[in-house]
């Protein structure tokens, strides 16, 4: 199947190679069949053009939902980690409490196992921030592109239309 461009280019041939050109009036003979078939064709091209659009569409949702669910996934194993880490040092922690002089030494210990469990917890979830943000951009980049195609579409229809017009304007006058 062709494109859009390419119909309409047929039709500007139609036109050029049409007989009568230049005559009084600027009136054209074309073959009338051949000019339904291209018009035809160029309908039946449509729902393809707007096919291929529709399917970046859903390509973007689905680049969504994939880093939702890769976000989601991250933090809970973060989530996880965090509390393993902090369990797996409680009885190394402990030992070290009631072997520690003074109760200062034994908060100054918690607190930097509790430090050490959130900046593990934070970078896990740096790590998912980063994922978030590159689909962000994918999906971003997607809408460029599908906006800029159906916005070359929408051109191409627009000018297809003007050159009916003045094919068509030409010929009844």
């Amino acid at each position: 199947m062709e494109s859009l461009m390419d119909y309409l280019d047929i039709l500007e041939d139609l036109l050029e190679s049409s007989s009568g050109r230049g005559t009084f009036f600027n009136k054209a003979s074309i073959d009338k069949n051949k000019f339904y078939e291209v018009i035809g064709d160029i309908r039946l091209s449509i729902p393809s053009e707007i096919q291929h659009a529709q399917k970046i569409i859903d390509d973007h949702d689905k680049i969504i939902n994939d880093a939702k669910l890769k976000a989601a996934a991250i933090l809970q194993q973060a989530t996880i980690d965090a509390q393993n880490l902090v369990d797996g040092h409680e009885i190394t922690r402990l030992a070290q409490l009631r072997n520690m002089e003074s109760e200062e030494e034994a908060k100054k210990f918690a607190r930097s196992m509790q430090i050490g469990a959130y900046n593990y917890a934070d970078q896990k979830i740096s790590e998912t921030e980063a994922l978030v943000r590159q689909a962000l951009d994918n999906v971003t980049n997607s809408y460029r592109i599908t906006e800029a195609e159906l916005s070359k579409t929408l051109d191409e229809l627009y000018k297809g239309r003007q050159q009916l017009k003045e094919g068509k304007s030409g010929s009844s006058a």
